[in-house]
């Protein structure tokens, strides 16, 4: 019985998948603001201009009119970028955050404007230069913005992005906007 529940279980999320929209895209980060904290303590250091890839599942949830809601998961990973500061010349972090995110569009012919929100968990790294000795952890990673799917389905976002990790002694906040740029795939 178990059996039966796991497989029909799997072919409906298989089958919402096909139904689903999908977005591929790459993003542009701009250098942003990275902060840690700990003891009381807290330092800001700029960080360095940074690209991601990542991938969306987008699956209908109601649609009035004139307006459509989406909601879905999502991932992506932003590739090593490093701290624009001298101390930390070497030293290079990244992260892979995997989300829930929720879409409200417009509907209708030609342009479509939307506004998104994401939240979920970011995986945390960094090299040795970064981290030394310590291992490091993933926090609450939030993102929200907006932006315009053209009617060849290629879209653009502005995206302002939280993402938290930090180790045991210290608490790491990673903020930042992203040009994102992709296909969405019907």
């Amino acid at each position: 019985m178990k059996r039966r529940i796991v497989i029909t279980c799997l072919l409906l999320i298989s089958f919402s998948f096909l139904m689903s929209d999908i977005n591929l895209g790459i993003g542009m980060d701009l250098p942003g603001n990275h902060e840690f904290s700990g003891n009381g303590n807290s330092i800001d250091r700029d960080s360095k201009m940074g690209f991601e890839v990542f991938a969306e599942y987008l699956a209908p949830l109601s649609e009035a009119s004139g307006m459509n809601i989406e909601g879905g998961i999502g991932a992506a990973y932003l590739l090593p970028r490093g701290l624009d500061n001298e101390i930390f010349k070497d030293a290079t972090f990244s992260f892979i955050p995997l989300y829930l995110l929720g879409q409200v569009s417009t509907s209708g012919e030609g342009n479509i404007f939307f506004g998104k929100l994401r939240a979920g968990y970011d995986l945390f790294s960094g090299n040795d230069d970064y981290s030394g000795d310590n291992d490091l952890n993933g926090g609450l990673f939030l993102g929200f913005g907006g932006g315009i799917i053209m009617s060849n389905n290629i879209f653009a976002e502005l995206s302002y992005q939280i993402l938290n990790g930090g180790d045991d002694e210290m608490d790491v906040k990673e903020s930042h906007l992203s040009i994102l740029i992709g296909f969405k795939m019907k």
